[in-house]
């Protein structure tokens, strides 16, 4: 009898713990981390010569956009570089297909937290197009690539051009 009159307590308790878990689950966000980021999102131009076009619509693959982001360190960051002696910002992939066309690519795979607190702030990237894989193929495609800082990339479209492997 007792117990009837805790229910409600016992109820608002568990509700209030869980939403205290739940709020836990998700990732930082860049309020909650402290750390804003600029608009890093830019576009690339990616032209298929009629080769590359047949050769991935033969094999009924489609093309892979990647771009990896990474930076110069702080002197407080040099113990976490790759083996290039940059920072790994992060990546950003999409796949297209195989059809001359201009991408937006959001920037978004790029860290914030590692951006302002290991980097200059400044970051670079690295864009590539392959053919997208499937089981026991190589990249299909012989694309031009760009690595510059992105905020190069955000001056005008960058240009790449696939031609078949």
């Amino acid at each position: 009898m007792l117990f009837r009159h805790f229910k409600p307590a016992l109820f608002v308790s568990s509700a209030v713990l869980m939403g205290v878990m739940l709020s836990q689950c998700g990732g930082k966000s860049e309020k909650a981390s402290g750390t804003q980021m600029a608009d890093m999102s830019y576009e690339a131009a990616v032209t298929f010569t009629p080769a590359a076009v047949a050769k991935l619509k033969s094999l009924g693959q489609k093309a892979t956009v990647e771009a990896y982001y990474h930076g110069s360190p702080l002197e407080t960051a040099k113990d976490k570089v790759n083996e290039a002696g940059q920072i790994d910002l992060g990546m950003d992939m999409t796949d297209i297909d195989a059809s001359t066309q201009t991408v937006k690519l959001s920037g978004k795979g790029i860290d914030p937290e590692v951006l302002s607190t290991a980097t200059d702030g400044k970051p670079s990237v690295t864009l590539r197009v392959y053919s997208s894989p499937t089981a026991g193929t190589a990249n299909q495609l012989k694309c031009t690539e760009f690595n510059g800082t992105v905020e190069a990339a955000k001056a005008a479209p960058i240009a790449i051009t696939c031609d078949a492997a």
